[in-house]
């Protein structure tokens, strides 16, 4: 028994010891971080940019959204934007329509309506694949709030690196709006402003769902999204990495699209059981077993399965941490047995110093009371991402592969002040 233990308290902390790497790794290699800022001189526009609009439900922030978009920077005879909607959701097509009406009208928005199956969101991108024009094709989600200089940013990057995808930064804003908002932002934060970096270094990430630029081609080749995957952001990134394609990733905190945390923690625990969900029919599906290299393969499938492996952790300190205190153990393997519980301590500090960088890098006011509550909400948020991945597998088992949507309400652009705001 006790070497099962001890190997276990050993998996434990090396998980716990590289995740904190990770998260970190843009203050341990800040130079490594320099490479994936923007450029500071812009290139002339020469690409052209389609975006696709998927939504569904959306009449709150579908108007904001589109009205965002036509703010960006880049010539309109170079822009094309398609608002993917379902043709039996009248209250987002009207929103849609007059927030167009009140742009004039223009002549790069075109609104597609969709009416086959599935309900969801590939299905909608596929549609837009078909009618996209563009260089390049990217997708904003509903409630996004995009840089006006981000095509820009996009064009001059493509062209310099001779980039096939470029995967740019998010950004969940509004960290006071629930009671786990703060360390799902904090999620996001630590994500594109370090780890992605250190995964992009070692060639293998997970593209996300929005602020992805593909070339055309490179869609075209894939036949574009596949609409029984609830994560068809990922399965793409795979897939065009095993054809080859180029990918960059570009990260500025000026330049990363806004998004909101879920408004409740219903549709949080939806969101991640999907997410979740889709990562085991990538697993499932075995195009990550095609990389040519031994480690390429290992990274791939850790990535795919990290949420269980890190709940199913989380689950186990408490456990081992209970059989060390109640029994007899050489001193050596008491010593490893604290290593996880330290590393969660770590971890709180990182989130404390990660809240505060995040509120100076977004100029937004910081708050004690949100920083005093972080230690005491993060098990309850642990439990929660765990209770995502129990259901994930359920449904996964049973095939319950329906699209559950996550709500928005334009909280992020609710906490914009002239500080925050683009002009």
């Amino acid at each position: 028994m006790r070497p099962l233990l001890t190997a276990f308290h050993l998996l434990i902390s090396a998980q716990a010891t590289w995740f904190l790497y990770w998260i970190t790794y843009a203050w341990n290699d800040p130079k490594q971080i320099q490479q994936h800022r923007s450029p500071k001189k812009l290139l002339d526009p020469k690409l052209s940019f389609t975006v696709l609009l998927p939504a569904k439900d959306e009449k709150q922030v579908i108007g904001q959204t589109i009205q965002a978009i036509a703010r960006l920077r880049y010539p309109r005879q170079l822009l094309q934007l398609l608002v993917l909607l379902r043709s039996d959701d009248h209250a987002t097509i009207k929103a849609a329509q007059q927030a167009i009406i009140a742009l004039g009208s223009p002549a790069f928005i075109q609104l597609i309506l969709v009416d086959d199956q599935p309900v969801n969101k590939p299905n909608q991108l596929n549609h837009g694949l078909r009618h996209a024009t563009g260089d390049v094709v990217v997708i904003f989600d509903a409630e996004d709030q995009p840089h006006p200089e981000l095509l820009r940013i996009i064009n001059t990057v493509m062209l310099q690196e001779k980039a096939d995808i470029v995967q740019s930064g998010v950004q969940l804003m509004n960290y006071t709006s629930s009671w786990f908002s703060a360390l799902n932002v904090l999620e996001y934060y630590f994500w594109f402003s370090s780890a992605l970096h250190y995964f992009a270094k070692l060639g293998i990430i997970l593209l996300g769902g929005n602020s992805v630029f593909f070339r055309r081609s490179w869609l075209e080749k894939t036949h574009g999204w596949d609409e029984n995957c609830l994560t068809e952001d990922a399965d793409l990134g795979i897939r065009l990495s095993l054809l080859g394609a180029k990918v960059k990733v570009v990260y500025d905190e000026i330049y990363a699209t806004r998004e909101e945390t879920p408004p409740d923690t219903l549709s949080f625990v939806k969101q991640r059981t999907r997410w979740n969900q889709g990562f085991l029919q990538v697993l499932a599906k075995g195009d990550w077993l095609k990389f040519g290299r031994l480690r390429d393969r290992l990274l791939a499938g850790y990535l795919l399965s990290l949420p269980f492996v890190i709940n199913a952790l989380f689950v186990l300190i408490p456990v081992l941490g209970l059989i060390s205190l109640t029994s007899s153990r050489p001193v050596l393997f008491t010593m490893i047995s604290f290593v996880p519980l330290a590393s969660l301590l770590v971890q709180l500090v990182i989130l404390e110093i990660g809240l505060v960088n995040f509120c100076r890098a977004y100029k937004l006011k910081y708050s004690l009371v949100t920083a005093l509550l972080l230690p005491a909400l993060f098990v309850p948020y642990i439990f929660i991402l765990t209770l995502a991945s129990a259901r994930a597998i359920y449904r996964f088992v049973w095939e319950k592969n329906n699209w559950e949507k996550t709500a928005h309400t334009g909280a992020h652009r609710r906490i914009f002040t002239a500080r925050t705001s683009w002009t």
